[in-house]
């Protein structure tokens, strides 16, 4: 394996890949040292066939568009899920405020036995066997 290039300032050159539209996922050296900012660059890939660069960018434009709606997508339910929380919340309270009456079955917790169709607020699970 051939050793990576140096850069005018002495850096090893760092491989990275170019997502332009003239050389879409082409790998190329560059100067790993950041805060230079030499302008050091040497293409480590071949230059790309047309079709290949053409094919390349419809995949990267119907990532992009993909990516994008994957981002509203997951906007719309965080928006769906507070507004659900949010009526939940606002309904929940009302509701137990005015504790409406059940026709059930409960346990008088007296005798051990059971009273069917009384109006009750509060439910008892029913004995395992009834």
């Amino acid at each position: 394996m051939v050793p990576p290039p140096r850069c005018v300032c002495g850096s090893i050159g760092l491989i990275k890949t170019s997502w332009t539209s003239r050389n879409p996922g082409r790998r190329f050296y560059t100067c790993s040292n950041m805060e230079r900012r030499c302008g050091f660059i040497r293409w480590f890939d071949p230059p790309m066939c047309s079709r290949s660069m053409e094919i390349i960018s419809g995949l990267l434009n119907s990532k992009n568009q993909l990516d994008a709606k994957i981002k509203y997508l997951e906007h719309e339910a965080r928006k769906w899920k507070l507004l659900f929380f949010i009526t939940f919340v606002s309904i929940v309270p009302k509701y137990e405020k005015t504790k409406l009456p059940i026709m059930c079955r409960a346990h008088d917790g007296a005798n051990g036995s059971n009273i069917d169709g009384d109006l009750i607020t509060d439910l008892v699970p029913p004995k395992i066997g009834d």
